[in-house]
């Protein structure tokens, strides 16, 4: 019994690490091609070819199963009835708080950049410029943050794999 609890524990780990390793580099990704894509040149006929490109999906379609599945593998984990120590449990839980608050600062970005600068469209020239520069450096701790979790989930399959 506490064999198949134990690999539950080691995969509920993995589910954690690879989802927030996933959202890691995909705002990674959208750093490296999509900011220097929308300010090289001119803003705003980058940002209309940009939504003709994204007509039917959106890169929402990406993140929000994956953000599901990295909060509810990090709860899991933290269960009561876990076999993860105290000190393993803080590790779990530093990588959720960091996770959540890039959660918080992902919402911010969609609700006051995205939907009306990149899907409505609603400014033009140095207002928009400026509010790309500032998704391109709230994207910075969208990166660095999740970064900082995948280490320590990343420490805690170190420990499993020598134990």
């Amino acid at each position: 019994m506490t064999d198949k609890i134990l690999k539950r524990g080691t995969s509920l780990l993995l589910i954690a690490f690879l989802s927030i390793s996933a959202l890691l580099f995909g705002e990674l990704l959208e750093q490296v091609v999509f900011v220097p894509n929308w300010l090289i040149g001119d803003v705003d006929q980058n940002l209309e070819h940009f939504r003709k490109f994204k007509h039917t999906t959106d890169p929402g379609m990406f993140y929000f199963p994956l953000t599901l599945v990295a909060i509810v593998s990090h709860l899991l984990l933290l269960k009561k009835n876990s076999l993860l120590s105290g000190l393993q449990k803080k590790a779990v839980r530093l990588s959720l708080i960091l996770f959540l608050i890039v959660f918080v600062l992902t919402i911010y970005v969609i609700v006051c950049i995205n939907v009306p600068v990149i899907d409505n469209g609603e400014l033009s020239g140095e207002a928009l410029r400026s509010k790309i520069w500032l998704w391109a450096v709230l994207n910075m701790f969208r990166i660095i943050l999740p970064a900082c979790g995948v280490y320590k989930l990343g420490q805690l399959l170190i420990l499993k794999r020598e134990a």
